[in-house]
């Protein structure tokens, strides 16, 4: 069975946006940097109070537009760079990424580049609309697209990967 795309830079970029919020330390860090960011409005504006010195807003205004980067705008920037980084090195834009289920093992092949894992060390799989993310040891996520595979379907697919893992 085997799934092919293209990786485009606007493909990447909605991978971004749209795993915002994926893993439990995404949520915990999510909700720490905006509890930042109500702290630092509020002792902004309460030593501004206090001192009646207008400088300390300028202190609190970089710390709110950190707090905003961190929360919005860093997984964008960290994906454009890395997407950059990606076609500088391939020495193109765009680039065919493919995930092939063999019988012992998935090849994950992303232009020229290959890479192997083996079907035990697949910690969980989650569905999305388009795509499903398979989980490699809680670090590594293969993205599947349900709508691109050349032989056979996604359900094949989901049977193979509940046979193999036992789920």
């Amino acid at each position: 069975m085997k799934n092919e795309y293209t990786t485009t830079k606007e493909l990447m970029m909605a991978r971004a946006k749209d795993f915002y919020l994926y893993r439990t330390s995404d949520v915990i860090w999510f909700a720490l940097w905006t509890i930042l960011a109500v702290i630092t409005i509020y002792f902004t504006n309460l030593l501004v109070f206090l001192s009646g010195q207008p400088s300390v807003l300028f202190f609190g205004f970089v710390m709110f537009l950190l707090c905003l980067y961190k929360l919005f705008f860093e997984r964008l920037v960290i994906m454009s760079r890395r997407y950059k980084y990606l076609a500088k090195t391939y020495g193109i834009d765009e680039w065919i990424s493919s995930v092939e289920f063999l019988n012992n093992e998935i090849i994950v092949t992303e232009h020229i580049k290959k890479e192997s894992y083996q079907y035990e060390n697949i910690t969980q799989f989650t569905e999305r609309k388009d795509y499903v993310v398979i989980l490699i040891n809680n670090s590594t996520g293969i993205i599947v697209y349900k709508n691109a595979f050349l032989d056979g379907s996604w359900e094949e697919c989901k049977a193979l990967l509940n046979s193999k893992t036992k789920k």
